[in-house]
């Protein structure tokens, strides 16, 4: 007996640095890598419904683990991001688990808009960045504007159970633009509140193939005035100067400029402001040479924006009409005489400044029926052009 115990503490020592190195494997795995060897369930986030604090727990069941991109710096450096968070509703409870997460980032060191990480899709419970033909999970623009709309993408999704989109522009910070959610299937745009927007949405068997549902669009701040839309006519020897305005924001005062050289603005004369979320203008310039026009828009701070600049149109007995209005179905008719021949751009313009529709109608024709769709309930503003030349604008009430 004596003999096999002392052949076993000889065999023990002999093997005593092998078993060190498994044992200091293992540790590392362990503590390095964050995951047990010995418990292969996945670790899943939870949130309630308040989202002021999620805990991670391990589940019963393997889920799919997702990335957490908040906690990864940014590859690119210093860039202002926007969080985009699925949450997807736990049966039996009135918690959500985090579902998928992607990240928009704006730094001024990249190339171009549109370029990022390409997304891996999981099985299910999808949510993307849409560039052209590009799927990404990190989006990258080195700049953006009021006329930006960068298209996300839900998909994947379970019939029937209610979903929570949350935008977090907690670390969002460009100047003079504020992110806004605009939801096409509804047709509706969301604001974020304190840098927060979380959107309650419950896909059915029609509307989940809807995949391109969301969309990130920017408000202009930092202007006094989102859009001026401006015309001129002449009238015998007069001009009548027209404009219509979009998200007037503190504005002291509209300055009509005139011009016979378009490199040489002079001032005719300032009308006070309003301040309405939507208005009218309209001031006739008497006696009047100018050929060009634009209107500069002033707020208290001294801050200027300017509308587009146009030229007079001649004496005319071309007129046009825009009916029902206020808009009550989906067909918006336009009824032209003495129109001059050739093809003319429509559009609707929603109160942010985003286009909602758009057509073409030709001159030779008096009558024009246009099928618009379903549009959300509000003001919008229709604008009648010609090789860039506004011919008519007015605001039609959608009911």
């Amino acid at each position: 007996m004596n003999k096999r115990i002392l052949l076993f503490k000889r065999m023990f020592l002999s093997c005593r640095p092998t078993v060190v190195v498994l044992l200091f494997t293992i540790f590392i795995l362990n503590n390095v890598f964050g995951k047990s060897l010995t418990n292969r369930n996945e670790i899943t986030t939870v949130c309630p419904n308040s989202y002021s604090s999620c805990t991670s727990h391990h589940s019963a069941k393997k889920v799919t683990k997702f990335m957490q991109m908040g906690a990864n710096p940014s590859p690119l450096g210093t860039a202002s991001n926007l969080f985009l968070t699925l949450y997807k509703s736990i049966t039996g409870t009135t918690d959500y688990a985090q579902a998928d997460q992607i990240k928009l980032l704006v730094n001024s060191s990249l190339a171009s808009n549109g370029v990022g990480t390409n997304k891996l899709l999981n099985p299910s419970d999808n949510l993307a960045f849409i560039e052209g033909t590009k799927v990404l999970a990190i989006d990258g623009y080195k700049a953006i504007t009021n006329k930006d709309t960068i298209t996300v993408a839900v998909t994947q999704l379970t019939t029937s159970l209610p979903y929570k989109l949350k935008v977090d522009a907690t670390a969002f910070s460009v100047a003079g633009y504020v992110p806004m959610v605009l939801d096409r299937l509804t047709n509706t745009f969301t604001s974020l509140v304190a840098d927060t927007a979380l959107i309650s949405f419950t896909p059915s068997a029609a509307t989940n193939t809807f995949g391109n549902r969301f969309a990130i669009v920017f408000k202009a701040t930092g202007l006094p005035v989102q859009e001026i839309s401006l015309t001129a006519t002449q009238v015998n020897t007069d001009v009548l100067v027209n404009w219509n305005t979009i998200g007037q924001t503190d504005v002291i005062s509209y300055t009509i400029e005139s011009a016979t050289n378009i490199s040489e603005f002079t001032a005719v004369t300032s009308i006070n402001a309003n301040n309405l979320a939507t208005a009218s203008y309209s001031f006739t310039d008497i006696n009047s040479s100018a050929i060009y026009y634009r209107i500069k828009a002033t707020d208290f701070t001294g801050t200027i924006s300017y509308s587009n600049v146009v030229v007079v149109s001649g004496a005319s007995t071309a007129k046009i009409s825009a009916y029902p209005n206020p808009l009550l179905g989906n067909t918006l008719h336009i009824s032209t005489s003495n129109l001059s021949a050739g093809k003319y751009s429509v559009r609707l313009h929603n109160t942010i400044g985003q286009r909602v529709f758009t057509s073409e109608i030709v001159g030779s024709e008096n009558n024009h029926n246009l099928q618009i769709g379903s549009l959300t309930a509000g003001k919008y503003i229709l604008t009648i052009s010609r090789e860039g030349n506004i011919v008519y604008n007015t605001f039609i009430q959608v009911k």
